[in-house]
């Protein structure tokens, strides 16, 4: 069985999770909190056992307020910025670093500069509960099952997405712990700056989370000696809305969330790991392999990913998307160099859903 190389981007969390797309990520998110804020009030007046460690009112009251910290702040300085709360995310949240960068005085444009910090930190907090909501389902694992069958240590997953649901698959789905140990890898990779971890993580197959984790997270003083380090949470901690907050053992500064949108460069000057992990996925593209992406748009903001789709030759890619644009400009990138030889179909192929792909797997076991 050939190696596998899979790209996930939002629409694959979308499609198996039922998370926000990125161009409507604010509005979705805040759709679904509100849809769980009705659960909540609905839940208050029954009379089962509450299974939440804190009661629905405060539970709910929580999430509205997480919803208002977004809108107040964007209210206050709508009329001084070039973007909209309704824009895709990665262009909205470019749009804020741009603004931060702009020249910020005192007076009126220190407040601004002070309110687009605050609706950045606030729009990673949404971020993150909607994240949060990502649960397993035996549904869920089957479809995932038909999308990875069984994964190899040569099998690379390559992902721009912050949810841990793929985590959450492997530690239910992996009984072998062959990628149990590939994951426990790639972690010790990210936390430690060790040489042997890191020349073992870019010679083994894993997870390459190019964007950030909704488990990751640094201490958010500049001071501070692990300023630049990432550490990662339990999953099952990140996951619950009952967590205390996390301070930063060394300075005692709060944590920050490493949640990179595809846009900002500034992540490698902030968090120099991530040089391992693009040099990672740029490696492990270049050694070759079936390629399957799977929901990521090739948006013209994600300078990096594209760059790296470009530089390679592929007869043959596997997209899986409902979006004939994203097809196209996927496709775009993979120019077919010579004509298939005879008896073999080297082309691109296109399935518009997961449950396409899965069906036309299982009626060609010997793979696609």
């Amino acid at each position: 069985m050939p190696r596998r190389i899979f790209i996930l981007g939002a629409g694959a969390s979308h499609e198996i999770f039922g998370l926000p797309l990125i161009e409507n990520f604010v509005e979705e998110a805040v759709q679904k909190i509100e849809c769980k804020i009705d659960l909540l009030n609905n839940e208050i007046h029954n009379t089962h056992k509450n299974t939440l460690k804190i009661s629905p009112r405060e539970e709910a009251f929580r999430l509205r307020k997480i919803v208002e910290r977004v809108n107040h702040p964007f209210k206050d300085i709508s009329g001084y910025v070039p973007f909209r709360l309704s824009q895709p995310f990665e262009e909205l949240m470019s749009d804020i670093e741009l603004s931060l960068d702009s020249n910020f005085s005192a007076g009126e444009n220190a407040e601004i500069k002070y309110k687009l910090q605050e609706l950045r930190t606030n729009l990673i907090e949404l971020i993150q509960e909607v994240l949060r909501m990502t649960a397993i389902t035996s549904e869920q694992i089957g479809r995932l099952n038909g999308l990875f069958g069984v994964l190899i240590n040569e099998d690379v997953v390559i992902t721009t997405n912050y949810d841990v649901g793929f985590e959450c698959y492997v530690k239910h789905k992996d009984k072998d712990n062959v990628w149990g140990d590939l994951l426990g890898l790639s972690d010790a990779a990210i936390r430690k700056d060790d040489d042997d971890f890191a020349n073992e993580y870019l010679s083994e197959g894993g997870l390459v989370k190019l964007h950030g984790s909704l488990n990751w997270t640094s201490c958010s003083s500049p001071k501070c000696a692990k300023y630049k380090q990432i550490d990662i949470v339990d999953i099952g901690k990140c996951l619950s809305s009952s967590r205390p907050p996390s301070v930063c053992g060394a300075c005692g500064f709060p944590k920050e969330p490493v949640i990179v949108p595809p846009v900002i460069n500034k992540q490698f000057e902030r968090w120099p790991k991530f040089g391992l992990l693009w040099r990672k996925a740029a490696e492990e593209l270049r050694k070759g392999g079936d390629l399957i992406i799977f929901g990521f748009s090739a948006s013209p903001m994600d300078l990096h990913m594209r760059w790296l789709l470009q530089r390679l030759e592929r007869e043959k890619v596997t997209v899986i998307d409902p979006s004939f644009e994203t097809r196209d400009r996927i496709f775009s990138l993979f120019p077919i160099r010579k004509p298939a030889r005879i008896g073999q179909s080297e082309r691109h192929i296109w399935y518009s859903s997961l449950d396409e792909y899965i069906a036309k797997s299982r009626s060609e076991p010997s793979g696609l």
